[in-house]
């Protein structure tokens, strides 16, 4: 047993077969009466301790050997020795070795939090970073969404009143105010729900603090909404868990000029420069979306996470993605989630990138608990690094091995999160160095696909030199413009590294090929993480296509990459630069509805 298991009293947890930190000559004894325990007590030089139940009984003797070595001379009997001389009234006698045990909450739907209670496998091993005394407290999360019940009885011993907001109608409580609004309820208690007051569940990091911010609304947002919510309390949330975005299926949209300088100043001015770590649902299209057409999922400065359901596979609904870093569980049609809700209630059927997100976020302050001293980047690091593959399966692609020893899926990212292995991680983590970011310059294309030719490429290689020392990889960002005939969502884009790792930047779209059927032409930036930790140097290749059902001609007319990661040893090339300015396609994001991923 690890040590930090005497902290988990103070995680207001109780346990199966719980055994406190004991001494080592300590034994349990079944027999029939206290006076028979009392008796053989006093006759092998042992102390009664105490009753555990109608049988069994605590003693403390002075020897640790419980069975006689060969030779063992008389008056020398070990605690076997004298039970085998009481063998009518002592039952057993049996020496409590110290060995690990794992938290379960007395919450009413405990039974039903499959996702963290052990039913199904693999584990995200939650139980397991409870266990080590860790349960988010010091760790501050806003929940930015449609508002939260700061009342709820499971939900409101964590939730700071004070400090939260309701951006949307401008004022102090971001309590919703209709009953169609109970999703961000529903996320606050996967991640914060009060351990062991027979209330609903317990949230992954159940003794965090919890900053509600309502932002979402029938009538939609504004980019400076968007950035103050982003930015709210930026002193003190070490954490924004956002599960919203642009509607799945068709647009390209992101966040505008306001909220993405928000995005740079909560990560080099959050948490005391440290960074403030930005959470994102990674969408529900399924696999006919991309989440590369979401430019909040897709930005450098978030962590994007998808689901895994309870048979092992991704989830229906969980999109390709180059820019998702992991999976946590979610609901699918067998198996659904459990959470709190409006009117002090507690709800079952949830499923959703939506849902998988605060359960990541839980896990990351469990990290942030455990070592308050990492940066936005470090976090993404340790994401990448102890996310677990298992055999977890898409209906996409088979997993590959990136040039830098790392397994990646094209829909689940580095695999299932592992609470304990990213609070293990955390205790000895050091620092990664400081970003670099660098780019090419624009390389002109303009090559079209035709029925003799259906796919273009080109190649580009790079060599690093000093304004640009980059040999570990963290995120690599695409800038293309493109044309097309008709039927915009046809488009694929796929980029290869130096390494051979492929990464599809983007896939098939068909409910956007419906909505964009007209020709048409766009710029905008696709990033990837399936590059982690590779070196830039070498060809890449960018290849685009259609889908061959269709005849629609894509145009690659340039294309651009830009690179950031860190020189691994005696970095002194410059930091973290602001990048350029997402560009609009066709004016599809003048304006734009922020909508749930549910």
């Amino acid at each position: 047993m690890r040590p930090e298991l005497t902290s988990l009293i103070l995680a207001a947890l109780t346990f199966v077969n719980f055994t406190k930190i004991i001494s080592a000559n300590e034994y349990a004894v079944k027999a029939e009466s206290k006076q028979h325990v009392i008796d053989f007590c006093s006759h092998a030089g042992c102390s009664f301790v105490k009753q555990v139940t109608s049988n069994y009984f605590l003693i403390k003797c002075p020897s640790p050997r419980l069975r006689s070595k060969s030779g063992a001379s008389k008056g020398n009997d070990t605690i076997q020795d004298t039970a085998n001389k009481f063998k009518d009234t002592i039952k057993k006698v049996e020496f409590q070795k110290l060995h690990k045990n794992y938290p379960r909450t007395s919450d009413s739907k405990w039974t039903e939090m499959w996702n963290l209670n052990g039913q199904v496998l693999p584990s995200m091993k939650v139980k397991e970073a409870w266990s080590m005394g860790r349960s988010g407290s010091g760790v501050t999360v806003a929940v930015v969404d449609d508002g939260v019940q700061l009342n709820h009885p499971d939900l409101r011993k964590n939730i700071d009143s004070a400090n939260s907001y309701d951006y949307y109608n401008v004022d102090s409580n971001p309590t919703p105010r209709s009953v169609n609004e109970s999703h961000g309820t529903m996320v606050t208690g996967l991640l914060a729900a009060e351990a062991n007051n027979s209330q609903c569940i317990v949230g992954v990091a159940h003794q965090s603090t919890v900053i509600g911010i309502k932002l979402l609304g029938d009538l939609g947002v504004t980019d400076v909404t968007e950035a103050l919510s982003l930015n709210h309390n930026l002193d003190n949330v070490d954490i924004y868990t956002n599960s919203w975005g642009p509607s799945d299926g068709f647009g390209y949209a992101g966040p505008g000029s306001v909220t993405q300088s928000a995005f740079y100043d909560g990560v080099t001015k959050g948490r005391d420069g440290k960074g403030s770590i930005y959470v994102w649902a990674a969408g529900n299209g399924g696999l006919r979306d991309n989440c590369n057409a979401d430019g909040y999922v897709n930005s450098i400065y978030t962590i994007p996470i998808t689901s895994v359901d309870a048979d092992g596979r991704a989830a229906d609904y969980a999109e390709v993605c180059a820019p998702v870093f992991a999976a946590t569980y979610s609901g699918n049609k067998r198996k659904n989630l459990t959470s709190t809700s409006l009117s002090s209630s507690c709800v079952t059927g949830l499923r959703g990138t939506s849902f998988s997100t605060p359960l990541a976020a839980g896990m990351i302050a469990l990290a942030l608990q455990t070592n308050p001293s990492l940066t936005w980047r470090d976090v993404q690091h340790l994401v990448v690094e102890t996310s677990k593959r298992h055999d977890l399966q898409d209906d996409f692609s088979n997993w590959q091995l990136n040039g830098a020893g790392f397994y990646v899926s094209q829909v689940l990212g580095f695999g299932l999160m592992d609470a304990e292995a990213l609070v293990t991680r955390a205790k000895s983590w050091v620092s990664v160095p400081e970003q670099i970011s660098c780019s090419t310059s624009e390389f002109t294309v303009a090559q079209s696909t035709n029925f003799f030719m259906p796919e273009v490429w080109s190649r580009r290689r790079i060599k690093s030199g000093e304004e640009c020392e980059i040999d570990s990889l963290e995120h690599v960002e695409v800038k293309v413009s493109f044309s097309y005939s008709s039927r915009r969502g046809n488009l694929i884009l796929l980029l290869e590294s130096p390494a051979g790792t492929k990464s599809y930047l983007m896939t098939h779209r068909p409910w956007d090929s419906i909505k964009y059927s007209d020709p048409g032409s766009g710029i905008w930036y696709f990033s990837s993480v399936h590059f982690w930790g590779e070196k830039m140097d070498g060809t890449w290749k960018l290849t685009a296509k259609t889908d061959d059902e269709y005849s629609t001609k894509v145009t690659l007319n340039y294309w651009k990459i830009y690179f950031h990661g860190f020189k691994r040893a005696g970095n002194s090339s410059p930091g973290l630069k602001t990048p350029e300015i997402i560009l609009t396609i066709l004016g599809a994001f003048v304006t734009f509805i922020i909508t749930v991923h549910w």
